[in-house]
């Protein structure tokens, strides 16, 4: 369990799973990367998608990665996603999804640090 008073811009209601079962269990390094990045930018970054349980992950069609605590989604769009690549890969986020398209409310980035056999790093991809 990770402390979450070590990340003032997050709360661990942010990342909770969105089906209903309200689980949560972030990697307490991605966490700490994901504030690094926060502070430096110095603009909110709304999480869309945080945790996921592995039944909601397979139901939307997700990768297996956000199961592991190791990803999430943020609301972003126009400047703000240029600076946050920038910054991510500073602090060792080298895996970003890129989803730009349609209306604002909708568009996103994804930033993970997962290395593993499946998923290769550094990667960039869009939607």
């Amino acid at each position: 369990m990770i402390n979450w008073d070590a990340y003032t811009n997050f709360t661990a209601d942010e990342f909770r799973c969105k089906c209903g079962c309200g689980f949560v269990a972030m990697d307490g390094d991605f966490m700490s990367r994901i504030q690094l990045v926060r502070s430096s930018v110095g603009f909110a970054m709304p999480v869309t998608s945080g945790f996921r349980c592995h039944k909601h992950d397979e139901k939307i069609g997700g990768a297996g990665v956000h199961p592991t605590g190791q990803a999430a989604d943020f609301n972003l769009h126009g400047s703000q996603v240029f600076e946050v690549v920038a910054v991510a890969a500073k602090f060792g986020l080298h895996r970003i999804g890129l989803n730009q398209k349609g209306l604002r409310v909708n568009r996103f980035i994804h930033l993970d640090n997962l290395v593993d056999d499946k998923h290769p790093t550094p990667w960039i991809w869009t939607y």
